[in-house]
């Protein structure tokens, strides 16, 4: 009996102890899972911050402008919020009257929103005042596809407009994706399908800014796609050729059904192409791969920098068939290229509140540096000014007649061949329309 009872203690105790071991990682797990998620949503929480942080500099930038349709619109937003931290800087904006910019907490992007408001483009009060067709917020997909169909353009006289002869029509069709009812049966469903129809297409050699113009334009309110089809139309280097498939398809692929009434070409600064070509080039790219089939004067056996090289100049000559119009992107604003789309001055000259971007708030229209040159005749005085990595010099020793010809057609887009003539706004990385 004594035996059985310290075997029966033995195992009670055994038991238990086990019972507290299961117990104890039972806690334990769901102890690491609560921390799990309570640092998932302490994520959140700062991603959020971070969002609201950049919509309440743009706020503070706009109640920054003393302009009174600014402040109202800025103002509406922060009503709209119901968290204390919305609630407290509205109220200290209401008090103080002073914009929310911390220089040590400005990103890149920011800090030039905040500096481009001294180079706001003019907005006539009448413009805006004017109602649109649709009422308040956004403008519907419908208003592109139907209302807006081939509406006539508006260039400004910084715009170089090709010449389109009508007997060429059919040649244009033939290479591009350009609307031409002067050649019979070259539009296919287009011509009596308007919605297969789009306003605008903003083309040029990649890299050279479409991502900005993309920006520029939701901001405004045209609703064009990147490197996609939208209901306005699309800024693609893709679409200057025409091609049977892409390699990108932003949102929805392009249909040989589809046409552009109106095709702008979008030039920049060879050295600066070239360079972010390059840094944008990877050891097996698809771009590439894609491009030599629809190119084949680019040599693929040549190092990256003079492929970039060969593209620019083979690209922008093809697109000049069939163009409308040549504008330069370090130093046309937006609002210019809208109006050389055929868009309304309601859109194009609005302060943004029609904007199609996933902001709750109105974002700033960025405007071209004008700076005035140096004293002696030189290049402007630019503080956040980098070179680009390819330089003529680079160039010439590697294709001297190449080199030649692209800095021919620069000057006749023009360039002058130091690309400090030309400052450039500030970049595009953080834009997500």
């Amino acid at each position: 009996h004594v035996l059985a009872s310290r075997v029966f203690v033995i195992i009670s105790l055994v038991v238990i102890g086990l019972v507290a071991v299961i117990q104890h990682q039972r806690v334990s797990q769901k102890g690491l899972r609560r921390t799990e998620k309570l640092e998932m949503e302490l994520y959140r929480l700062r991603q959020r911050q971070r969002i609201v942080d950049r919509e309440l500099l743009a706020l503070g930038v706009m109640l920054s402008r003393n302009n009174e349709t600014w402040r109202e619109f800025a103002m509406n937003a922060l009503r709209e919020e119901k968290t204390s931290h919305h609630v407290r800087v509205k109220e200290s904006l209401l008090t103080r009257n002073v914009p929310l910019v911390k220089k040590k907490e400005e990103d890149e992007t920011s800090l030039r929103l905040t500096s481009s408001k001294k180079t706001i483009y003019p907005v006539k009060n009448s413009a805006i005042e004017k109602s649109s067709p649709w009422g308040v917020g956004p403008p519907p997909d419908s208003y592109f596809l139907e209302a807006s169909a081939c509406a006539k353009p508006d260039f400004p006289n910084t715009f170089h407009v090709y010449e389109r002869a009508t007997e060429k029509a059919c040649e244009r069709a033939a290479i591009s994706w350009r609307f031409e009812p002067d050649c019979p049966g070259a539009d296919g469903r287009a011509t009596t399908n308007k919605r297969l129809r789009r306003q605008v297409l903003i083309t040029g050699v990649q890299r050279s800014g479409s991502h900005f113009t993309w920006e520029m334009f939701n901001r405004l309110g045209v609703h064009i796609h990147h490197e996609g089809l939208g209901p306005a139309g699309s800024a693609s280097w893709l679409y200057s050729w025409r091609a049977k498939s892409f390699v990108i398809n932003n949102p929805s692929p392009l249909t040989p059904d589809h046409r552009f009434c109106i095709i702008l070409h979008q030039v920049r600064h060879p050295l600066r192409v070239l360079a972010s070509i390059v840094k944008a080039t990877k050891p097996s790219d698809k771009f590439w791969n894609w491009i030599y089939t629809m190119d084949s004067s680019i040599d693929k056996s040549a190092v990256p920098v003079l492929r970039a090289a060969q593209l620019w100049l083979s690209q922008n000559l093809h697109i000049e068939k069939f163009a409308d119009a040549r504008y330069r992107a370090e130093e046309t604003s937006p609002r210019d290229v809208c109006k050389a789309a055929g868009f309304p001055d309601f859109l194009c000259l609005s302060d943004g509140r029609y904007h199609t971007t996933t902001s709750k708030v109105i974002q700033p229209i960025i405007e071209p540096k004008r700076l005035p040159l140096a004293p002696d005749g030189g290049p402007p005085i630019v503080s956040d000014y980098r070179a680009p990595s390819v330089t003529w010099d680079h160039l010439r020793k590697l294709n001297p007649g190449l080199t030649d010809r692209i800095q021919d057609l620069a000057k006749r887009y023009g360039y002058h061949l130091d690309p400090r003539y030309h400052p450039q706004g500030l970049a595009t990385s953080a834009f997500k329309a």
